[in-house]
């Protein structure tokens, strides 16, 4: 049967970055100097502990599938550091977005052209994404930069959305939204858990894809299915 949506997953299914200690290192210094600059008399050791805890919290909200945005993670670490003040807040909310967009990830080989191929052929194309320190909103500039945003009907990030894969309403959500039946579509991703058994729990089928397949040959069977 043929499929009428391809839905994508995100990390290691389009793009690979392996720049996330950097841009943790980067959130951590930029945080840093704006809270010396606003006179505020913090350490910096203070300021790694305030964030390692900020992670353990996201992390033990992802447990149970939740996925905090970046206002609550900023929130979290300026409660960590006894810090109320507004426009430090602010400040540290745009560092936080787009630490990854200073060392940003990079597309796969031959994605752009996958794309357009599949939209070529008349198919409609989604992306679901789970996040974590990199919000949506980086990322919808990241790909706008690739020029690939555009070719996408719909796209939902785990942090805008509130719930993160496996769940099934992340799935629902693009279905709905593009009013595709499951069994017209399939879900292109990488990891077994998030990614295959989210998918086939409401009915879409899964397509492999990791960083080391050839982007083109995957298109090629998507349309050839």
């Amino acid at each position: 049967m043929q499929k009428s949506l391809i839905i994508f997953d995100l990390y290691n299914t389009l793009i690979i970055d392996d720049n996330i200690n950097d841009q943790h290192q980067y959130r951590l210094n930029a945080m840093w100097a704006t809270i010396e600059k606003s006179g505020f008399p913090i350490l910096f050791s203070e300021v790694i502990r305030a964030y390692d805890e900020t992670q353990v919290i996201m992390q033990e909200h992802q447990k149970f599938f939740f996925s905090l945005s970046v206002f609550d993670l900023v929130s979290i670490f300026a409660d960590k550091l006894n810090l109320k003040d507004v426009v430090l807040l602010k400040k540290f909310y745009d560092i936080w977005a787009y630490a990854s967009l200073q060392t940003p990830p990079k597309l796969i080989d031959h994605v752009k052209e996958g794309l357009e191929n599949l939209k070529a052929n008349d198919k409609k194309i989604a992306l679901i994404s789970n996040t974590a320190m990199t919000p949506g909103i980086a990322l919808r500039f990241f790909l706008k930069e690739q020029e690939i945003y555009d070719l996408f009907d719909d796209l939902v990030f785990s942090d805008e959305f509130g719930f993160m894969k496996p769940k099934k309403m992340i799935f629902h959500r693009i279905l709905e939204n593009l009013a595709v039946e499951s069994k017209h579509s399939y879900f292109v991703g990488d990891h077994e858990f998030y990614d295959k058994f989210g998918a086939t729990s409401v009915g879409i089928d899964y397509v492999y894809m990791c960083p080391k397949t050839d982007f083109r040959k995957v298109v090629d069977e998507l349309l050839s299915l």
